[in-house]
């Protein structure tokens, strides 16, 4: 059996918008399906004087690298690995699906915004479909 090596998938893309003083609140912005990250939050983008804004391309959208399908699991291990413990985390749409798994991470305390939740097909614990 022809088994390939197991490869650590690239970091997303993530751009920041910071004018704000140093030590300022950090915010992740997760965009849905129907656009990326600087097109979905270009709205906040004045948010930027008073918040750290970390917004993220999700993997297949903007800068990111391609996946095969969009993953829940996955969008919530790749949101986890950028939140820390003191992250505002804000989801739109489909971005804020993920949300809930992402920021569960034990002691997190950090708020946590989701804006027009799309309805999860399937259970995001399990990864089995309804």
């Amino acid at each position: 059996m022809n088994r390939q090596p197991h490869r650590a998938p690239e970091p997303l893309h993530v751009t920041v918008w910071n004018e704000a003083a140093p030590g300022a609140p950090r915010a992740v912005l997760v965009h849905g399906t129907m656009s990326w990250g600087t097109e979905c939050f270009a709205a906040q983008r004045s948010l930027g004087g008073r918040f750290r804004l970390e917004v993220v391309d999700r993997r297949g959208f903007g800068d990111s690298p391609d996946i095969e399908r969009s993953d829940y699991a996955v969008d919530a291990e790749d949101l986890g690995q950028l939140l820390g413990q003191e992250a505002h985390l804000v989801g739109h749409s489909y971005g804020a699906a993920a949300v809930p798994v992402a920021s569960t991470s034990p002691g997190r305390s950090a708020p946590v915004i989701c804006g027009c939740p799309a309805p999860a097909t399937r259970r995001i614990r399990t990864g089995r479909t309804r």
